[in-house]
Protein backbone atom coordinates (compact mmCIF):
# COMPACT_ATOMS: atom_id res chain seq x y z
CA UNK A 1 0.00 0.00 0.00
CA UNK A 2 1.78 3.30 -1.19
CA UNK A 3 -0.18 5.69 0.53
CA UNK A 4 0.62 4.56 4.09
CA UNK A 5 3.39 7.29 5.00
CA UNK A 6 0.73 10.20 4.58
CA UNK A 7 -1.26 8.81 6.96
CA UNK A 8 1.98 7.85 9.41
CA UNK A 9 1.63 9.58 12.78
CA UNK A 10 4.79 11.92 14.18
CA UNK A 11 6.64 9.48 16.73
CA UNK A 12 6.35 11.12 20.42
CA UNK A 13 9.97 12.94 20.32
CA UNK A 14 8.55 14.86 17.53
CA UNK A 15 5.25 16.08 19.59
CA UNK A 16 7.27 16.65 22.89
CA UNK A 17 9.65 18.72 20.02
CA UNK A 18 7.13 20.64 18.90
CA UNK A 19 5.54 20.94 22.97
CA UNK A 20 9.21 22.64 24.12
CA UNK A 21 9.41 24.95 20.89
CA UNK A 22 5.50 26.45 21.09
CA UNK A 23 6.83 26.84 25.00
CA UNK A 24 10.60 28.27 23.85
CA UNK A 25 9.02 30.69 21.66
CA UNK A 26 6.45 31.79 24.08
CA UNK A 27 8.65 32.76 26.61
CA UNK A 28 9.65 36.07 24.79
CA UNK A 29 5.88 37.12 24.38
CA UNK A 30 5.20 36.72 28.42
CA UNK A 31 8.70 38.56 28.82
CA UNK A 32 6.98 41.40 26.98
CA UNK A 33 4.25 41.22 29.71
CA UNK A 34 6.41 44.03 31.67
CA UNK A 35 6.45 46.39 28.97
CA UNK A 36 3.08 47.82 30.22
CA UNK A 37 4.36 48.60 33.80
CA UNK A 38 6.72 51.15 32.10
CA UNK A 39 6.02 54.66 30.28
CA UNK A 40 4.54 54.95 26.80
CA UNK A 41 7.55 55.09 24.87
CA UNK A 42 9.21 52.28 26.31
CA UNK A 43 5.85 49.86 25.93
CA UNK A 44 6.43 50.52 21.99
CA UNK A 45 10.21 49.54 22.19
CA UNK A 46 10.33 46.72 24.50
CA UNK A 47 7.42 45.17 22.53
CA UNK A 48 9.35 45.06 19.19
CA UNK A 49 12.40 44.00 21.11
CA UNK A 50 10.44 40.82 22.61
CA UNK A 51 8.56 40.22 18.88
CA UNK A 52 11.97 40.37 17.27
CA UNK A 53 12.99 37.54 19.71
CA UNK A 54 9.69 35.36 19.40
CA UNK A 55 9.30 35.55 14.93
CA UNK A 56 12.67 33.29 14.31
CA UNK A 57 11.92 31.32 17.12
CA UNK A 58 7.90 30.82 15.70
CA UNK A 59 9.52 30.62 12.14
CA UNK A 60 11.90 27.72 12.94
CA UNK A 61 9.12 25.90 14.79
CA UNK A 62 6.74 26.29 11.84
CA UNK A 63 9.42 25.04 9.66
CA UNK A 64 10.26 22.04 12.08
CA UNK A 65 6.92 20.97 12.44
CA UNK A 66 6.70 20.16 8.38
CA UNK A 67 10.38 19.98 8.15
CA UNK A 68 11.86 18.05 10.69
CA UNK A 69 15.24 17.71 9.83
CA UNK A 70 15.65 21.33 8.50
CA UNK A 71 14.22 22.71 11.45
CA UNK A 72 16.29 20.48 14.01
CA UNK A 73 19.42 22.25 12.10
CA UNK A 74 17.79 25.31 12.40
CA UNK A 75 17.01 24.67 16.43
CA UNK A 76 20.49 23.95 16.66
CA UNK A 77 22.12 26.88 14.76
CA UNK A 78 19.83 28.96 16.92
CA UNK A 79 21.36 27.40 19.58
CA UNK A 80 25.01 27.59 18.93
CA UNK A 81 24.02 31.21 18.08
CA UNK A 82 22.65 32.13 21.50
CA UNK A 83 25.46 29.94 23.22
CA UNK A 84 28.22 32.01 21.57
CA UNK A 85 26.11 35.60 22.64
CA UNK A 86 25.98 34.26 26.15
CA UNK A 87 29.64 33.19 26.18
CA UNK A 88 30.52 36.57 24.39
CA UNK A 89 28.10 37.85 27.52
CA UNK A 90 27.08 36.25 30.61
CA UNK A 91 29.72 33.41 30.79
CA UNK A 92 29.98 30.18 30.55
CA UNK A 93 26.56 29.93 33.16
CA UNK A 94 24.35 31.26 30.55
CA UNK A 95 25.00 28.69 28.48
CA UNK A 96 21.80 26.71 30.24
CA UNK A 97 19.38 28.94 28.19
CA UNK A 98 20.93 27.71 25.09
CA UNK A 99 20.04 23.55 26.31
CA UNK A 100 16.54 24.19 25.17
CA UNK A 101 17.33 24.66 21.29
CA UNK A 102 19.48 21.82 20.89
CA UNK A 103 17.14 19.48 22.75
CA UNK A 104 14.41 20.49 20.66
CA UNK A 105 17.06 19.86 17.36
CA UNK A 106 17.58 16.42 18.53
CA UNK A 107 14.29 15.42 19.62
CA UNK A 108 12.82 17.10 16.03
CA UNK A 109 16.15 15.00 13.99
CA UNK A 110 15.12 12.00 16.10
CA UNK A 111 11.66 11.97 15.38
CA UNK A 112 12.16 12.60 11.64
CA UNK A 113 14.91 9.72 11.97
CA UNK A 114 12.10 7.49 13.22
CA UNK A 115 9.60 8.46 10.96
CA UNK A 116 12.10 7.69 7.69
CA UNK A 117 12.85 4.01 9.01
CA UNK A 118 9.54 2.91 8.88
Amino acid sequence: MGNESATMKPPLSQWLARILGLVVASVPILLASDAFSQGDRSIVVTLLVHAAMAVPLGVALLVAWFRPRIGALIYMILGVLYAIRLLTGAGSVGLIFALPFFVIGVLFWWGSRSLHEE
